[in-house]
């Protein structure tokens, strides 16, 4: 299939099962942008990407970045995800110049944190995966004016963490974002700390509870989460 021939059955796919009273549930349940979101359940969504799949990966390298490049200027939610899945399917493809063309997707086409997790796990999480000597990247994004970038330096890095990587440069994000007024930012760091922790329990529970005083009680929380109860107990008490 040619990729326009992709593309409109794609859309014509996803626009059959969508579900304007589903759609209108999940945007006020999880603060996003109705007008981009048409309401497929995720799993029917990844169903469609993964069937689509099989015409993706046989595509020139050229075509296949073509595709993804008009899949995200629809600036639909589900086209997105589909889009980011292909990505993650077909990491063959990724060279490691292509980490600036993931930048510019992330700052264009970021909108909530739905879209910014996406993107982290799928195709940073995956390049950061194959390219270990780029990671250092993310430190470059922690003074953005783009919140989903800021929040994207740490939630880049889970999937590195969960492959016993990279513990320092978490520590590091975590310092970089601490002050940080934003309430999402605090989330993906809290979350990345979290994930630190069921790699390296001991260090990650000294680190957190030495910055008690500082670190916003939503990022403490979100770091504390898989410690025993106990534990977590003492914690919140420091």
């Amino acid at each position: 299939m040619h990729p326009t021939e992709i593309l409109s059955s794609i859309q014509f796919e996803l626009q059959s099962k969508a579900n304007p009273a589903y759609r209108d549930h999940v945007a006020k349940l999880f603060d996003l942008n109705v007008d981009t979101y048409l309401g497929v359940k995720i799993p029917e969504v990844r169903k469609i990407s993964t069937r689509y799949n099989k015409h993706v990966k046989s595509l020139d390298v050229s075509l296949f970045w073509d595709l993804c490049d008009i899949m995200l200027d629809k600036e639909i939610y589900e086209m997105k995800i589909c889009t980011f899945q292909w990505v993650k399917t077909n990491k063959r493809v990724m060279q490691e110049p292509d980490l600036s063309k993931f930048e510019d997707w992330l700052e264009a086409y970021t909108s909530d944190w739905a879209d910014c997790d996406d993107i982290c796990s799928n195709v940073f999480g995956e390049y950061f995966l194959k390219f270990p000597d780029t990671t250092l990247k993310v430190l470059e994004w922690i003074d953005s004016d783009n919140l989903w970038k800021r929040r994207a330096a740490a939630v880049s890095l889970i999937k590195p963490l969960k492959k016993g990587r990279d513990l320092y440069l978490a520590k590091k994000i975590c310092e970089l974002l601490i002050e940080d007024d934003e309430d999402l930012v605090q989330k993906g760091y809290g979350w990345m700390l979290k994930v630190a922790s069921q790699i390296w329990p001991d260090d990650i529970y000294a680190f957190v509870t030495q910055k008690a005083d500082i670190m916003p009680r939503t990022a403490y929380r979100y770091a504390l989460e898989k410690y025993p109860k106990p534990l977590r107990d003492k914690a919140m008490r420091l």
